[in-house]
């Protein structure tokens, strides 16, 4: 048993004749929108509610998959210790037993990962009621996370082992590491634990994390995503997006069934159809990361959305491009709206057409929509990717020729309101490439320059994103040849993502009248050691973050876009200047 006051129910010996039992699967209690509004201790009202409708159901006992409080407060650690007491008082409203899962939430660090240890025991372990043995994983291990390995690998096989003569197995995980859209996916589990699940016959795999219901088939095997037991909800409730809990029913023969329950109300496994949700989102991806407007480039584009349907059943998409503020947007691409029936394993292309455009104020918004069987089951809208097409030079001299110019509004990410113009902030940069290596060289206008601080966020300093691939525009991630890192005040570069680092790097940093003067060298021979030489062609894009008086924060981008820290996609295009 996990939690103050908590306790098991049964013996459990996997000798024991597998007796009719319900138990519950709850996910994401943590408060979303709390009983107390701004009390960070406080706990969710529909996970309260929730418990309600848990009791009325009698189960045997519940399992709660994790991020049961808020957390990510390390620094208070009376607010912590109080939000864990508002936890159990919860729990105490509860008429049966409680069995918990680590989740990210409640050990976001060594220190919280330490606090839950002391208070609830093991963050992995198994139990067993009437015959069934239930396994916890964790996959908040410190220097472990978001995988099943080590200790805890030798430990699930050795269980898994000893108990293979269990009538039935269930297994428990906060994230679902199975998803390889997600950042936290973990090959591991594909490579060491699905074989295991398969070779001791498991009945079911449960986790959390995202809030929303999704159920899956790996393998013969039954798997649930189920995040909706209190937290703020994801997107599109038609696919899963409400709150809920789950029934597990164990026959003394047969499969264990599975019921969602919404509202008090019992609902089929199947509300949610497998791979419904996986589909949308896919298309959502696609959408997002196939087209990038080059601004400035001279030249019209073809966008091409090259779609797929992994769902059984066939869907209609509706697209639809409104203008984005600037041109009328049928003077920027035609056709304005299309749709198409996407068949199942049968991808297909929707093409439009678009003309030169030069401000990111002209650049229109595409809104779409999903039916299934002629209900509409999800809907959104893509701010499309933007990129400024610029140039690189080959010596300081010829620096008049190509200017990386941040000076306007449709520039600013963050912190728009406290922007009060060109000489607040705005700036200048010139890429080159020498003889030896690249040099970024940036003059920064800044009528309140501040270089200390308690953290990056709280000085002014650069940013600075690189993709030397080829095709780095296509391959949309971090990986060798594509980085970014931040040029402090202190004379330090930080590279990202861990293990990007250029050998030999240097940066100066250096104050003049109304600014500063900012400085990158990365040398070609670190560039081959730890990623690969630039082309006469590469992708590159800076930004400038601006700390005023009073805290104030803006965050200026050369391309535009914010979303360079997840998505080489984003960044500009240079080439080199005639």
């Amino acid at each position: 048993p996990r939690g103050r006051g908590v306790s098991g129910g049964g013996s459990g010996e996997q000798t024991e004749p597998v007796a009719p039992f319900t138990f519950v699967v709850v996910g994401d209690t943590r408060p979303g929108r709390p009983v107390a509004p701004g009390d960070p201790a406080s706990v969710s009202a529909d996970y309260l509610r929730n418990i309600k409708f848990i009791n009325k159901l009698e189960p045997a006992f519940v399992v709660n998959l994790g991020d049961m409080i808020r957390g990510y407060n390390s620094h208070n650690v009376p607010l912590l210790k109080r939000q864990w007491h508002e936890f159990d008082k919860s729990v105490a409203r509860l008429d049966c037993p409680l069995y918990m899962v680590m989740g990210n939430h409640d050990a976001w660090d060594r220190s919280a990962f330490d606090l839950y240890e002391k208070l609830y025991g093991e963050p992995y372990y198994s139990f067993a009621y009437k015959g069934a043995r239930f396994f916890v994983l964790s996959s908040e291990i410190p220097g472990e996370r978001n995988r099943v390995t080590g200790k805890q690998l030798k430990w699930f096989k050795s269980e898994l082992s000893k108990y293979r003569d269990s009538a039935r197995k269930f297994v428990f995980i906060h994230k679902p590491l199975w998803l390889k859209d997600r950042p936290y996916y973990s090959p591991e589990w594909v490579k060491d634990i699905q074989p295991l699940l398969r070779e001791f016959r498991v009945d079911a795999v449960f986790a959390g994390h995202e809030h929303f219901y999704e159920p899956f088939e790996i393998d013969g095997i039954p798997y649930f995503i189920t995040g909706g037991g209190g937290a703020e909800l994801d997107k599109w409730p038609k696919l899963g997006a409400f709150f809920h809990f789950l029934q597990v029913s164990v026959p003394v023969e047969g499969k264990p069934s599975v019921e969602v329950v919404r509202d008090g109300k019992k609902c089929p496994v199947n509300i949610v159809p497998i791979n419904l949700r996986r589909m949308v989102e896919g298309v959502e991806r696609t959408l997002n990361n196939s087209a990038t407007w080059v601004l400035n480039s001279g030249v019209g584009m073809r966008i091409e959305y090259p779609l797929e349907n992994i769902f059984r059943e066939t869907v209609q998409i509706y697209l639809d491009w409104k203008g984005g503020g600037g041109l009328p947007v049928e003077k920027v691409v035609a056709p304005q709206i299309c749709d198409a029936f996407l068949e199942f394993g049968k991808p297909r292309s929707m093409v439009f057409f678009a003309d030169k455009v030069d401000h990111f104020e002209d650049v229109p918004k595409l809104s779409w929509k999903i039916y299934e069987q002629g209900e509409l089951v999800a809907s959104g809208v893509v701010s499309s990717p933007t990129a400024r097409a610029g140039y690189y030079i080959n010596n300081k001299k010829d620096a008049g020729k190509a200017k990386l110019v941040v000076d306007g509004k449709g520039q600013i990410i963050s912190g728009r309101s406290a922007w009060a113009g060109l000489e607040d902030c705005s700036a200048v940069a010139h890429v080159v490439k020498g003889t030896t290596g690249l040099l970024v060289m940036v003059d920064v206008k800044d009528d309140d320059v501040r270089w200390s601080g308690t953290s990056a966020r709280s000085v002014d300093h650069l940013e600075m994103f690189f993709d030397l691939r080829p095709d780095g525009g296509s391959k949309g991630c971090y990986s060798k040849g594509a980085f970014w890192l931040e040029a402090m005040p202190d004379g330090s570069l930080k590279f990202h993502p861990d293990g990007s680092e250029v050998p030999g790097a240097m940066t100066r940093t250096s104050k003049v009248p109304g600014g500063y003067h900012v400085d990158v060298f990365l040398p070609y021979d670190g560039l081959k050691r730890n990623h690969i030489l630039p082309t006469n062609r590469f992708n590159f894009d800076y930004g400038i973050n601006d700390c005023d008086k009073g805290g104030s924060v803006s965050l200026l981008m050369w391309s535009g876009d914010r979303s360079d820290r997840y998505t080489t996609r984003r960044l500009g295009r240079l080439g080199k200047a005639k």
